[in-house]
Parts: structure tokens; sequence; C-alpha cells
């Protein structure tokens, strides 16, 4: 008897043994399977990713996800054709009783009324000959009583061209050259403004010219030395980088001070985008440079952009950019920044970007259109609010009462997702 429940323990034993190695198995198989998971919608929303960056609209408007929306052309060659609205009305001088159409976007009139108002105005009158101003009925002669408008143009001058030769006058005594040992000569005071380019060829004018071409217009220095030649003004581009480059040192004293009145302002923006290099030093380069951009916020009293070009865009280089700063920085979110004395603050546009990211096409009932439609809700009282021109005060109150439980509500739906 003993013998047999020995025996039926071990059993007993054995099988607990097997139901726990079981239990294991299932538990490791399960994990490995929601890993599994995971992993297969991750690579899904990857693949969806890929397919709307290649083949769907590169815009961010809430427009997208509507099915019937047409793509937009984005050529280039055809600029002309493509942007041309012939029942579009010419635009007009501002008049003050008008009512002006504006941008969402920029807040700024457009279409009519976008001529400046304080333009020269040269008045052409036509008048009638001396022989004609017999009245045709009684034969009086006729008086001048008003003057009818007809139209209004715009005229433009083609730029002036000219050399400047700096001389000063040399003078001398006849009558010590005549009668004194040595000759009295006076010369008179030196006033030429100081040169740009020590020993150069160009003026201040004509350096900034070229700077303003490149840096706000693009127009390549290749392209200028064409523009030049037409002109029968041979520079080659080396002169006109090396011009671009020595009248940069004089913009130093500026860009210093702009940083410090920049440093002032409780609130800064900063970014960083990819751009072509040529070269670095004489060794040419494959890859692509980054332009760093910090910006004074919307409301601060000095509006100041400052770029400046690094290598690459690591940790240390925004650690560098906003060394000494205690204010609050808005980014996008990247990884570089956050480390230094400032308060790291994102960006719910940036945010958004990731959320429509994830919305398939025509899909308007998922979550992430839920929470973009939340955060275009937000931005539309913002966009109000820049043209109303809110105080900051109001500002304030929108923000706490209108924008605050819109963005409570992208969390509720976050957090439901993430508990799911």
């Amino acid at each position: 008897m003993k013998a047999a429940y020995e025996k039926a323990m071990a059993e007993c034993t054995r099988l607990e043994k097997e139901i726990e190695e079981k239990d294991r198995t299932i538990e490791k198989q399960n994990k490995i399977i929601e890993e599994d998971k995971l992993t297969i919608e991750h690579l899904k929303e990857m693949l969806l990713k890929r397919n709307k960056m290649i083949f769907g609209r590169k815009s961010e408007k809430s427009k997208y996800l509507s099915p019937d929306e047409k793509p937009v052309f984005e050529g280039g060659i055809n600029e002309a054709e493509s942007e041309s609205d012939l029942t579009m009305p010419e635009p007009e001088r501002v008049k003050a009783a008008s009512k002006v159409r504006k941008s969402k976007k920029t807040c700024k009139h457009r279409g009519r009324n976008e001529l400046r108002s304080d333009l020269e105005i040269k008045k052409v009158v036509y008048e009638l000959p001396e022989n004609e101003r017999i009245c045709q009925v009684c034969g009086t002669p006729l008086e001048k009583y008003a003057e009818e408008h007809i139209c209004t143009r715009i005229f433009t001058i083609p730029e002036q061209i000219y050399k400047v030769e700096y001389y000063r006058a040399v003078y001398k005594c006849k009558n010590c050259d005549k009668n004194a040992e040595k000759s009295n000569i006076v010369k008179a005071p030196n006033k030429t403004p100081a040169a740009v380019i020590p020993k150069g060829l160009p003026d201040a004018s004509l350096v900034a010219d070229i700077m303003q071409r490149k840096y706000q217009l693009g127009e390549p220095l290749y392209r200028q030395e064409q523009y030049w030649k037409l002109r029968g003004i041979y520079l080659n581009r080396t002169s006109l980088a090396n011009w671009v480059i020595k009248g940069a040192k004089w913009f130093e004293p500026v860009i210093k001070k702009f940083w410090e009145y920049a440093w002032l302002e409780p609130i800064l923006n900063a970014d960083e985008t990819p751009l072509n290099v040529l070269k670095k030093g004489k060794t040419p380069l494959t890859k692509k440079g980054q332009m760093w951009v910090v910006c004074t916020g919307a409301a601060a009293k000095r509006k100041i952009a400052l770029y400046s070009y690094r290598d690459s865009r690591t940790k240390a280089t925004a650690e560098e950019l906003l060394k000494g700063y205690t204010g609050i920085v808005q980014t996008d979110g990247m990884a570089s920044y956050g480390s230094g004395e400032y308060v790291h603050a994102g960006c719910w546009a940036h945010a958004r970007r990731r959320f429509v990211d994830c919305i398939s096409k025509g899909d308007t009932a998922c979550k992430s259109a839920q929470i973009v439609e939340l955060l275009d809700k937000a931005a539309e009282f913002e966009r109000k609010a820049r043209e109303d021109k809110y105080s900051k005060s109001r500002i304030l109150e929108m923000r706490q009462n209108e924008v605050k439980p819109l963005i409570e509500k992208v969390y509720e739906i976050i957090d439901v997702r993430m508990w799911k």
C-alpha cells in the first residue's frame, strides 16, 4: 500500500512539473506571438508611411483626408502657366475703405490692393490742343474744370552702373616754390569711405547687391557672373565669392549684438535643416551639412533669426549654440535638444505629422484622424488670434478656455490607445 502511494505521489509530481513546463512554454510562445504582432503592426505602419511618401501628397493640410482631393502640380519649368489665373483682377493701389482679403497663413492681403501706398507718383495729363479748345456748339473758349482718371501703371528704371574715381586736390605755394629752398605742398584730407574690400574694386553697394542676389533671391554666383558679363563688366565668380566672404566680416559685430538681444527674450525657437555643401575648404564633400537657426518668438520685441552652419546636427552643436540661455526653447523634438540650462518645449505642428503618417487613405474615423482634427481646431483658434491681433491677455484667455480642452482630449485619446 505504501509503495503504491509513493508511486502515485511521484507520478503527481512528474505531472505537475510537466504542467509547469508547458505553462512556461505557452507563456513564452504567447510573448513571442505578441512581439510578432507588434512587429507586424510596426512594419505595416512603416509600409504605409513609405507608400504615402512615394505616392501620396506632400502637403500637411487637413484636406488630405478627402478621397476626392486632386494633386497639385509642383513643376518649376512652367511656373508661369501653373501660377497664372487670368480671371483674377489686376492689383490696385490701397484704398482706405476697401475690403481686404487676407491669407489665413500669413494674415496679409493677397490678390488685390497689394501695391504700396507710398510709391512716388508721376502725373501725366493729356491736354487738348489750343486750336481745339473751342465749344463746337456756340464757339466760346473751353475752360478746364476737372481731370478724369484713366488708369495707373507701374514703371521701373533699370539699375545704373557707374564708376566713382576719388581724387583730392593738391596745393602749393608759388612764392615758396620760387624763392624758398623747399616747396610747400598741402593736400586736401582723404575722405574716401572705408573700403569693404581693402584695396578692392567693389563699393559697399556692389557687395551688398551680390549678397542680396545670392542669399535673398537665391541667384548663384555663376549666374551673377553671366549677368555682369552681359553688361560689359567681367567679374569672375572667384572674385564674387571672395567679396562675399570678406564682406561678411563686416556683419560680425552686428550678429554678436543680435545674439545678445535674442538672449534677453523669454522664448526662442530652434531648428536645423540639411543643405548641400560643395566644398569644405578645398575638399569636395559628398554629404550634406546642417543650417541651424535660432529665432525669437512671434511676440518678441525684436524679430531676430540667427543662422549658423555646422557639419552635423549633434547634441554638442545644440549645446554650443544655446549655451547660457535659461529661457524656453521650442523645437521639433529632435534628440539633440534638451541638454542645456533652458526649458525644452515641443511643437504640436511637428507632433501632428506623426499622427498624419498613421492615417490610411480615406480613414477619417481612426484615432490618429481624430487627434489631427482636434489639433486643427486648436490651430484655427491660434490663426484667428493672429488675424484679429489679440492682446496677450486675450490670447492667454483663449488658450485656457478654447485650446486647453482640445489638447486634453488629445491626451485622453493617446492614453486610451496606450492602455489598450
